[in-house]
């Protein structure tokens, strides 16, 4: 007879619709005792041993990894650094290889010369030891992305007003919209853009007093479809970090499933008939309280007399040792045979008190 004074909580997220049965023998009492657990764990904890067991990883395969770890790493605010630096790095050297080509021209040299400063600066707060302190500054993770625009608007340039033909660096500002999208700072970053693109069609609407022109037309529809790609992006990546964050957290949950049947296997283990049941109880308490973080536990087994003598305790100070059947909560099971839940104890009036803070039994 086991009394466990604390709530068992469900969790909605386990399946135990398949599930495995681990069945063993009391020794010399010749009892069975029997527990069911998901078949997910088992497996998850085959495959912990079998990850153990896998193959050294290969020299380009270290070296893939410190590359991944470098530009990716766990902390999603000096990833976000090192991305900026990234595209900022790809945005001048497109605009170099342009001005080796003889776009010098087409406004590329004045985007090299702008962003190049840009990318010097991010770059080595990125990589430096304060990447972390920094990118944990919400701040300066919301401004990043608008930042980043706003310095590709002042290396393309604005729009012809006349014809509003963009610039040939305008693929700049779209590649700083899409960084952008992977920050904080998206929805400034995009208003920015929006707003630009809006006051350039105003402005070469209202030049001469025109109407909406064919320019003015693809103008618009160019921004929009940009502006969609953009919160495509930002849309994807909130669901896969979503869908990240409770991908971790189900693993970590059968990380700790895992480690519960383990400890349910150490327990299990203990009958293994060197020891008498009642020999090994007090151990197998500490282990069910130790491995369910369970903090008040008490077991109890029919004595010669017919009462129930307790064998093991975990948590109370000053236990009932002895108790008689029909008395108590713990005594009513006895005589009835049934699980039996008090969500309330102090609504109970068959429970008996062993600790004042007691609010529940089962």
């Amino acid at each position: 007879m086991a009394s466990i004074a604390e709530p068992c909580q469900p969790n909605g997220e386990s399946s135990w619709s398949e599930c495995v049965t681990v069945a063993r023998t009391f020794g010399a009492y010749g009892r069975t005792m029997s527990m069911t657990v998901p078949g997910e764990i088992a497996v998850a904890g085959r495959s912990r041993v079998e990850a153990a067991r896998g193959h050294r990883p290969t020299v380009m395969r270290r070296f893939a990894g410190r590359i991944g770890l470098a530009l990716w790493p766990a902390d999603r605010g000096v990833a976000e650094l090192r991305w900026t630096a990234l595209n900022l790095g790809l945005m001048v050297a497109l605009a170099v290889l342009a001005v080796a080509g003889g776009d010098a021209a087409a406004g590329f040299s004045k985007a090299a010369v702008v962003l190049t400063p840009v990318l010097v600066v991010v770059a080595a707060l990125a990589w430096s030891p304060q990447a972390t302190r920094i990118a944990r500054n919400r701040v300066l993770r919301h401004l990043t992305g608008p930042l980043v625009v706003l310095a590709a608007m002042a290396a393309a340039g604005p729009p012809a007003s006349e014809s509003l033909a963009l610039p040939a660096a305008t693929p700049f500002i779209i590649l700083a919209l899409t960084q952008a999208a992977l920050t904080p700072g998206f929805w400034p970053a995009f208003a920015i853009v929006a707003v630009a693109a809006l006051a350039s069609v105003l402005g070469h609407l209202g030049h001469d007093g025109r109407v909406l022109d064919a320019p003015a037309i693809e103008f618009i529809v160019r921004a929009v479809v940009i502006g969609l790609v953009a919160v495509g992006i930002r849309a994807i990546d909130v669901g896969l970090r979503r869908e990240r964050t409770r991908s971790d957290r189900l693993a970590a949950l059968r990380l700790d499933q895992v480690d519960q049947l383990e400890g349910l296997q150490r327990i299990v283990s203990r009958f293994d008939g060197s020891r008498s049941v009642v020999e090994v109880i007090q151990d197998v308490v500490d282990d069910v309280a130790a491995t369910f973080d369970i903090a008040l536990i008490s077991m109890y087994l029919p004595d010669g007399d017919g009462r129930l003598s307790m064998v093991g305790v975990a948590g109370y100070d000053h236990p009932f040792h002895v108790i008689e059947p029909g008395v108590g909560v713990i005594g009513n099971v006895a005589v009835t045979r049934t699980t039996r839940f008090v969500p309330d104890v102090l609504a109970d009036p068959s429970y008996r008190a062993a600790r004042a803070d007691v609010r529940s039994e089962i």
